[in-house]
């Protein structure tokens, strides 16, 4: 078992090794410097939004967090839509601009 999952992370390894040997050397022999550059930046970019994240990710934000709100609008929405929104689901299946009351199966 130990020796199988060693012999997929070899094959793993070396296969993206040798894509990416291919891609480096695949292009043509008169490389400008713009075309080795612009591989570079795909490979960083690459590296970049699909295993860091966007810096965007990374920025820090404030939030106003008050747990009393969270409680008082707890018990407006059970008032409005039940106490686990079965008034909501009950609501959204009667479509737009039904005005039928409400049936409710106890």
């Amino acid at each position: 078992m130990i020796t199988s999952k060693r012999n997929n992370m070899d094959f793993s390894r070396s296969s993206v090794t040798l894509i990416f040997l291919i891609l480096l050397f695949s292009a043509d022999r008169n490389v400008s410097v713009a075309q080795g550059i612009s591989i570079f930046s795909f490979i960083h970019d690459l590296i970049q939004y699909n295993v860091a994240g966007i810096p965007l990710i990374h920025e820090q934000t404030q939030w106003d967090f008050n747990p009393e709100d969270g409680k008082q609008r707890r018990i407006r929405y059970e008032k409005e839509n039940g106490r686990h929104g079965e008034i909501a689901i009950e609501k959204i299946g009667m479509g737009i601009g039904n005005k039928e009351p409400l049936r409710r199966i106890a």
